[in-house]
């Protein structure tokens, strides 16, 4: 299913966007994201309208799932809650950044449409409960990744 969908997307797409992938190439992740079904099919929706460009977590995050850092040009693949594959992205930068120092330019690409300021309190209060219910701290100096990408492929 998942190598169906990947081999879809490798047709489909432009040559420009090809052209980083190698001969046998697969993402480097599979991910549902989101922890219930809800949360993940408005990700999606926000991914595939182009409002989304961005995600932004812990490092420790990472640690935890086992993770390695996105790398520039990678590509994760994004499920369905039934596990279905329906969009790949392209990574397009990863940055290291502690809390305090995130640019609000990084803060709108998540697409809430929130301003910044009330994006930035929500975005601390969800990083400190995550935190909280792995057992980690969470401060202003916490390391967090920021990952930005493009929608490069999608099928509804």
């Amino acid at each position: 299913m998942e190598e169906t969908f990947w081999l879809r997307f490798l047709e489909a797409v432009t040559p420009k966007l090809r052209r980083g992938v190698r001969p046998g190439e697969r993402p480097d992740a599979t991910l549902t994201p989101g922890n219930t079904a809800e949360e993940c099919e408005a990700f999606l929706a926000s991914v595939t309208s182009g409002r989304r460009t961005a995600v932004i977590r812990t490092l420790e995050e990472f640690r935890l799932e086992g993770r390695d850092l996105p790398r520039f040009g990678s590509y994760e693949l994004l499920l369905r809650p039934d596990g279905e594959p329906c969009c790949v992205l392209r990574m397009t930068g990863t940055s290291l950044i502690p809390f305090r120092e995130l640019p609000d330019r990084l803060i709108d690409m998540e697409g809430t449409g929130l301003t910044p300021k009330g994006r930035r309190d929500q975005l601390r209060e969800q990083l400190f409960r995550e935190a909280k219910a792995q057992g980690v701290p969470f401060s202003l100096d916490t390391l967090l990744v920021a990952e930005t990408f493009v929608c490069a492929y999608w099928e509804d």
